[in-house]
């Protein structure tokens, strides 16, 4: 009786083989899910980014008085807003100013420098400000951005 143990190198060979294309498609999940993640991770901070943006111009645009329409930039890339409002502590009229200063989005209160809502890592690609008529009340204002 002839009772052989172990393996001959063709089989070593096969295994080697399976383990390696197992191997190939193992580490090529790992770097598909990590890019997708990635990504994921970077249209998370560029939506959080815009919403927040968002939410502070609206805001700001609501509780204007008026728009100065002299100093804004409407219809083109980059737009300038500026408001005019009511400072809520001192009751003194002030302006309130959004633009785009290089790739970030720049906001300003009165006197004081711009401050910069957009995060590090966020680009501003596009401004747009539109002044939209509305014909129903002359005194009503509204702003597309």
């Amino acid at each position: 009786m002839n009772s052989r143990k172990g393996f001959s190198l063709v089989e070593t060979l096969i295994y080697a083989d399976i383990l390696a294309v197992v191997s190939i498609f193992i580490v090529n999940s790992i770097l598909m899910i990590t890019k997708s993640f990635n990504n994921y991770r970077a249209w998370r901070n560029v939506n959080a980014a815009g919403e927040a943006a968002m939410e502070r111009m609206v805001r700001e645009i609501k509780l204007a008085d008026s728009i100065n329409t002299i100093t804004s930039v409407f219809d083109s890339n980059p737009g300038y807003l500026a408001l005019n409002t009511i400072d809520p502590d001192t009751e003194a009229v002030t302006t309130i100013e959004f633009y785009a200063s290089g790739n970030v989005l720049m906001v300003k209160e009165g006197v004081q420098s711009g401050v910069v809502l957009t995060p590090s890592g966020v680009e501003l690609m596009n401004l747009i400000f539109r002044e939209v008529a509305t014909s129903t009340n002359t005194r009503s204002k509204a702003i597309r951005i």
